[in-house]
């Protein structure tokens, strides 16, 4: 479930909001590392490629269509990509 942070094994989102807290009293930035890659494209582009990745979040409008994706975010070169992607790293 994209952004419940309160059905996570891992804790919570006053858990999480804490830490952070605590690291940026401490002089430490929080990053998010995300692997845009892991996501399942569920919707087929024009060309038949399973590349549309689409979030299904209808219940915040503040969040529609800022996780949806197309075949511009595969790594160029990829047999999904759409031919718009950025190179993967070494190959620039």
């Amino acid at each position: 479930q994209l952004f419940n942070l309160d059905g996570s094994k891992y804790g919570n989102q006053a858990s999480l909001e804490g830490l952070i807290k605590k690291m940026h009293d401490n002089g430490i930035r929080a990053v998010a590392d995300i692997v845009v890659n892991h996501r399942c494209g569920d919707k087929q582009d024009s060309q038949g490629r399973w590349n549309q990745f689409t979030s299904g979040i209808e219940s915040r409008p503040s969040f529609a269509g800022v996780m949806d994706w197309g075949g511009w975010a595969i790594t160029l070169g990829d047999k999904f990509s759409d031919g718009t992607g950025e190179h993967h790293p070494g190959n620039y």
